[in-house]
């Protein structure tokens, strides 16, 4: 491994593990920035470490599918939602006739947790810090049956996701009695499925011959309307116009505002269009819950909310294609002082889109006094770059930019900075300084002197 070339394999492995546990997993992250060997095993040495257990934003990260993945194959008792899905995917396996090594088990639930995102049903089930201790779920480990309705729901969840068509085929006559585990009906007592609803994630994965299945099933129900409204919003959220007209079949007649997540979720200009033809003249004010008297001021409010999201979220196509619609750029103003005058391009900064902040810069949005500070924050040398180049200027606060590179121990961002024109004067110095000395940043220390 790089870095370490007298040391075998084994030595660094657990020379990383006990590095992430005393840098944290913010810090952690940035050591797999090195190269693609430390990525791996950073990344390796993060999910060994057991820094990720109860950690509160662990969804929003990029270790989950790997964590759950092994979180499913420790040796220690498992929790039954862990069991449940260890066991489905044994009988998917065994069903397709493949091997059922550790391997492949492992393989299949990486897979499973790569597919969709986690708020369709992994990241309310699966919570390490309300489980049992060990000892407990030993104790309590009962045999989880065929008939039991969380393994049964969530076996047709992963065929579904998998596109394991036979497999659904097969396992749906035996539904006909828990419908209500294939799809949700918009209530906020419903059942809380493992993995996800079955109808949902085959909208999402654009799997449409089992939809048909699904839907074919369901024809009867007194809730296939918000079902399929709502699976409607996962299609779009998956980019799935295949599905999402299956959602929307035969006519639309509703002004139900779970369709309007397709509008925005996706980043298809193509589903954006379909959806908001259907939606524009039904869009609900949620404070008044109500149709509002001015349609069109509402639908100009919603535009705007999305170009603010699709910038956020780095969605280029998006953002020139409501630009092109004539949305206008609003920014957003605030009285908190320490907050100032946030707009599009420090969104844009505050994530790391260098391609949306030119964007927007072609279209004339202009750079705020915070712009440097928020890309400075995320630590993208291009979107750095791109700002001073146009003439930013860390005016907010002056100084805070240069703070947040050093926080962020970005030496490239902290120079491109410095070499701008920005200076320290003795109190930022000090600052400076003192982040270094408490963090233990000593390369950010020796960058600050070398610039005095």
């Amino acid at each position: 491994m790089d870095g370490f070339p007298t040391l075998s394999i084994e030595i660094v492995r657990l020379i990383l593990i006990e590095a992430v546990r005393v840098r944290g997993v913010k810090r952690a992250a940035r050591l797999r920035l090195v190269s693609r060997s430390w990525n791996r095993e950073v990344t390796e040495a993060i999910l060994q470490s057991g820094i990720l257990d109860g950690l509160d934003n662990l969804f929003s990260s990029s270790f989950w599918p790997q964590y759950i993945t092994n979180r499913t194959f420790r040796k220690e008792p498992l929790s039954r939602s862990f069991r449940i899905i260890r066991q489905v995917a044994e009988r998917v396996l065994v069903f397709r006739g493949e091997s059922i090594s550790d391997d492949a088990l492992r393989q299949y639930v990486l897979d499973i947790c790569q597919s969709f995102p986690s708020h369709m049903g992994l990241s309310s089930i699966i919570n390490p810090r309300l489980e049992a201790p060990a000892e407990q779920r030993k104790a309590g480990m009962e045999i989880i049956e065929d008939s039991d309705e969380d393994f049964k729901g969530t076996l047709l969840a992963a065929a579904a996701c998998t596109n394991d068509i036979a497999l659904v085929k097969h396992l749906l006559p035996a539904m006909q009695d828990c419908l209500y585990l294939i799809a949700q009906d918009g209530s906020h007592d419903e059942h809380c499925p493992i993995l996800g609803y079955p109808l949902d994630i085959a909208a999402f994965k654009g799997n449409a011959e089992v939809m048909r299945m699904l839907l074919e099933v369901l024809k009867d129900i007194d809730h296939l309307e918000p079902a399929r409204d709502l699976a409607a919003g996962f299609a779009g959220e998956g980019n799935q116009m295949v599905t999402l007209e299956l959602c929307l079949d035969p006519v639309y007649t509703g002004h139900n505002q779970f369709v309007l997540a397709a509008a925005e979720d996706t980043t298809s200009t193509e589903i954006f269009d379909r959806v908001l033809q259907l939606c524009k003249d039904h869009l609900i004010d949620d404070a008044r819950l109500a149709l509002h008297p001015r349609p069109d001021k509402l639908l100009g409010e919603f535009l705007s909310k999305r170009l603010t999201s699709a910038v956020a979220c780095g969605q280029l196509a998006m953002v020139r294609h409501l630009l092109q619609l004539g949305v206008k750029p609003c920014d957003i103003r605030t009285g908190d002082e320490d907050y100032g005058y946030y707009g599009l391009i420090n969104r844009a900064a505050s994530r790391g889109h260098t391609s949306v902040i030119a964007c927007l810069l072609e279209n004339g949005v202009t750079i705020t006094s915070r712009s440097l500070e928020a890309a400075s924050r995320h630590g993208n040398p291009s979107c750095v770059k791109i700002l001073l180049e146009h003439g930013a200027i860390d005016s907010f606060k002056p100084g805070s930019a240069l703070l947040e590179s050093i926080k962020r121990e970005n030496e490239l961002v902290l120079r491109q900075l410095i070499e701008s024109g920005m200076r320290m004067n003795e109190s930022l110095k000090e600052q400076a300084l003192y982040i270094t000395e408490k963090e233990g940043l000593l390369s950010m220390s020796k960058i600050i002197q070398e610039y005095r």
